[in-house]
């Protein structure tokens, strides 16, 4: 892994804020992962702090912004490119210093592979849980994680992965690691530290690697499948990065995705599979950290056969989730070349529908029932409910600011999704009725917060 993983112009795009929730989530795990390059850019915000009269504050958080026209990227771009040029120069400076002072400081810890942990110092007596729980949780388990510890080295081991579930209160600590995913049998816990791909039960006891010597993409969330049998993660190894798939009980571990045999410069990411286990949805791209180069929604079988493209639109779109019985998919676009939509479509491609006109969050999840879906506004920030057969959409909360990621309870009771103060320092994880009653924050947190359930 290496800085040349992040597109020059996503770069730019990150440090001026006009990044969509996804791009930007994405290159905030990265670097979570990579120390140095998190110091780098940690150094350029308190530069930037004082210059706040020519640009905008890089936050830590990915608050969700209006994402700009393909025409306005590209003439910003242009616009930026002497600056951009100039701005790497000064990053690589501030790299090289950083990593100088380490080197002075710091005695060097030997290491024999990326996949190699960086101990963390030992917990302060004085050190304290870096959230507060507000509320018990109603129903089911939830885990998100958040900075320990931020004056710690160790890349992703400064977050703490915590459960909070309707049983316990405080929280549980499980582990550290970024990207946590709770497995949908609600026994086992998904994550990234080091490069690798991990798992540890609920009662935190048994954490263990299963991704082999490859070196896991840290910006993407690992899938489970929905007999909590199979992750599914993108990983690079042999020098090709493709989507993998572990089996948690024999280690078996299985390419799905020959990315060379596609196309030149092709990748897949963010997997999703369906609810049998037998298919697995994707984006799919070449260059997809080029401004212009489109992404398209491609399904494929569970063991990696019969590789097909279901979108052929010059935007960006990936999917979402299936249906709960399997025969749609969920997903989003920027096709309209103004904004993101969540559309909807038959598995095979066919019957496409768009679902939301406006500007909204490229996340979203099915009622139990496949009835409706739960998605955030990226206008107004606020939480939507909308029916797909009665083809309505209306809000369910007013008054929040960033809303984000809501997601359906089992049981259809509640829906839980976090939320960003303007600042993008201070965040929530709240709890409201599908019929907006009952909302309430149940952690608070100004370490950050990651946050997601599939």
């Amino acid at each position: 892994m290496s800085y040349q993983r992040i597109d020059d112009d996503i770069v730019l795009a990150y440090v001026d804020n006009q990044l969509d929730a996804v791009q930007r989530a994405e290159i905030n795990a990265q670097l979570a992962a990579i120390p140095e390059l998190h110091a780098e850019v940690a150094t350029v915000q308190r530069l930037q702090c004082r210059l706040r009269a020519a640009f905008e504050v890089v936050d830590y958080l990915p608050v969700p912004h209006r994402r700009p026209t393909r025409t306005a990227r590209r003439d910003r771009t242009r616009r930026l490119w002497l600056a951009g040029m100039i701005g790497v120069v000064v990053s690589m400076l501030i790299v090289a210093t950083f990593i100088t002072a380490q080197s002075i400081t710091t005695p060097m810890l030997a290491t024999q592979s990326f996949s190699t942990l960086v101990p963390l110092p030992p917990p302060s007596a004085k050190q304290t849980r870096p959230f507060t729980v507000t509320k018990p949780l109603p129903t089911g388990q939830l885990v998100f994680a958040t900075l320990r510890d931020p004056a710690a080295d160790g890349g992703c081991g400064r977050f703490g992965i915590y459960l909070l579930t309707s049983n316990t209160t405080p929280t549980r600590h499980l582990a550290n690691g970024c990207n946590p995913v709770l497995s949908p049998n609600n026994q086992l816990v998904a994550y990234v530290r080091a490069g690798q791909l991990w798992v540890v039960d609920t009662a935190g006891d048994e954490e263990r690697s299963v991704s082999d010597d490859g070196i896991v993409d840290g910006r993407i969330f690992p899938a489970w499948s929905a007999d909590s049998r199979w992750i599914a993660f993108k990983m690079g190894r042999g020098g090709q990065t493709d989507i993998y798939r572990v089996n948690i009980d024999s280690g078996q571990l299985v390419r799905l995705t020959n990315s060379a045999a596609v196309a030149e410069d092709w990748t897949a990411f963010t997997p999703v599979w369906s609810p049998d286990g037998r298919q697995l949805a994707m984006i799919g791209s070449t260059n997809p950290w080029e401004p212009e180069e489109n992404w398209d929604v491609y399904v494929m079988q569970g063991d990696g056969s019969e590789l097909t493209r279901l979108t052929e639109h010059p935007a960006r779109e990936g999917p979402i989730a299936w249906s709960p019985d399997g025969t749609r998919l969920l997903f989003w676009s920027d096709r309209d070349g103004e904004s993101t939509n969540v559309y909807l479509m038959q598995t095979d491609g066919s019957q496409m529908m768009q679902v939301t006109h406006g500007v909204y969050d490229s996340r979203a999840s099915w009622s139990p029932d496949g009835t409706q879906i739960t998605l955030a506004s990226i206008e107004d920030g606020q939480i939507y409910i909308a029916n797909i057969e009665r083809h309505t959409i209306k809000p369910i909360t007013t008054g929040l600011p960033h809303s984000y990621n809501p997601i359906w309870s089992d049981d259809g009771q509640y829906i839980f999704f976090g939320a960003f103060a303007d600042n993008g320092h201070l965040a929530w994880i709240y709890r409201v009725r599908p019929d907006g009653q009952q909302l309430a924050p149940l952690i608070t947190t100004t370490n950050g917060l990651q946050w997601t359930q599939r």
